[in-house]
């Protein structure tokens, strides 16, 4: 016998909020930025609740002789853990044409999840060359 008289059970889905940085400096960084949004707003198990106004900056790090960056912001609810949202992430970039062959090289498309919830991670600690960058991140307003 069912609980609740015969009913079936109700399933209810808890979707997590994520902050996601957008950044672009390789070709139609604009256009590239626009295909990042469409597939984050009709990517299964995935939301697109807010978009910033996006920002031309400088390129931190990297080497030298990159063009200026456009980067934005977008707050999206997810049903998805943030393993296979980063996996996600990944592939989106990967469709832009992203590579990844020098840290912090120019790209087409850079993808970042940067909030997950409340969700606060253990990991172990990263190479001193990631572990911070030498300026404020990108998205900082002095």
């Amino acid at each position: 016998m069912r609980p609740n008289g015969g009913r079936p059970a109700l399933t209810i889905l808890n979707m997590a909020k994520a902050l996601l940085a957008l950044g672009s400096n390789l070709g139609d960084r604009r256009t590239t930025l626009e295909t990042a949004l469409r597939e984050l707003e009709t990517g299964a198990g995935m939301s697109l609740c807010a978009v910033s106004e996006l920002r031309e900056t400088a390129p931190i790090g990297g080497p030298g002789g990159q063009s200026p960056f456009l980067n934005g912001a977008a707050l999206v609810e997810t049903d998805l853990a943030p393993g296979p949202l980063l996996a996600r992430l990944h592939a989106i970039e990967a469709l832009c044409s992203r590579t990844r062959e020098t840290h912090w090289a120019a790209r087409t498309l850079d993808l970042d999840l940067l909030l997950y919830d409340n969700l606060t991670l253990r990991l172990p600690p990263l190479p001193k060359s990631q572990a911070s960058s030498p300026k404020p991140y990108p998205l900082e307003i002095p």
